[in-house]
């Protein structure tokens, strides 16, 4: 199936001045119909310690919200008037709590998701979690670009970061869709062969096969697992072997495991400096 129709969440109006652009690039590469969402993230009452509740921000902070929404969707809007491909703008009131729910259900009706780098300062430490919830239950791809990253071209370099297991499965036939006809597919392993599952190298060479089928070069790479980590890997290949786009699995152990051992899609998502396309 092609990329028609791309959500793109927008949480602040310096993010959409290129976010905003990065998505323009993607909804003109494939002819895609592009949705600008701005999720409102919860302004929830305060409980003091004598057990009283209050709303510390109160109508001023509803005015601030109606403000950056109203900015957000200015700059989508003179951003994606000139183009080509149709666009439309989603909000959410400003007093809904669910910012979580409201972005995944929308992304889950869309081809591909497209978010920004989270911001992890003080005033936005809630944006990796509602990122994570788009990924984890969206059921989309969800194309993750880092902070003012200029896409000059997507689909047409590939490195998958490989592991048996259904999460990069998905991924990786999901990176299909933004495959140029010409596109090359980099498939890294990060470890060692006699560390890989059961299927061992022979499921890779069956990926490649399958991927070779398609018309499109395939090479297979594996690279110890040394003190940089498996993410420092993936981008460092990356980087060397001029890909535009990394692909893998994202949050393949429980919430729990991630919490508490540090998972390789965080740390891909708080260090990429290319997009990274991201399936659960």
């Amino acid at each position: 199936m092609a990329i028609k129709t791309i959500v793109v969440g927008l949480m602040t109006a310096e993010d959409a001045e290129w976010l905003v652009p990065a998505a323009c690039a993607v909804a003109n590469t494939y002819g895609s119909h592009l949705i600008g969402v701005h999720p409102v993230e919860a302004n929830l009452p305060y409980v003091s310690v004598d057990g009283m509740v209050s709303d510390l921000s109160g109508p001023m902070f509803y005015d601030w919200q109606i403000e950056e929404t109203a900015a957000i969707k200015a700059t989508f809007d003179r951003l994606t008037r000139v183009e080509d491909f149709v666009a439309e703008w989603r909000t959410q009131d400003v007093r809904t709590t669910d910012a979580a729910s409201f972005l995944t259900g929308i992304a889950r009706n869309a081809d591909l998701v497209m978010i920004g780098q989270p911001d992890t300062g003080e005033n936005r430490r809630n944006e990796t979690a509602l990122y994570e919830n788009v990924i984890r239950q969206s059921g989309r791809p969800v194309l993750m670009v880092p902070r003012g990253h200029v896409i000059e071209s997507i689909g047409q370099h590939f490195l998958f970061g490989w592991s048996d297991t259904d999460e990069a499965a998905r991924a990786v036939h999901d990176a299909m869709t933004l495959a140029k006809p010409d596109a090359q597919v980099d498939i890294l392993y990060v470890g060692h062969d006699s560390q890989d599952s059961a299927a061992g190298p022979s499921a890779r060479r069956d990926l490649a096969a399958a991927i070779d089928r398609h018309r499109i070069k395939t090479e297979l790479i594996t690279s110890s697992a040394d003190a940089e980590g498996i993410a420092a890997t993936l981008l460092r290949h990356a980087f060397e072997r001029g890909c535009d786009t990394v692909v893998t699995g994202a949050f393949g152990h429980s919430r729990t495991y991630d919490f508490v051992i540090g998972a390789v899609t965080h740390e891909l998502m708080e260090k990429a400096t290319l997009p990274v396309l991201l399936a659960k």
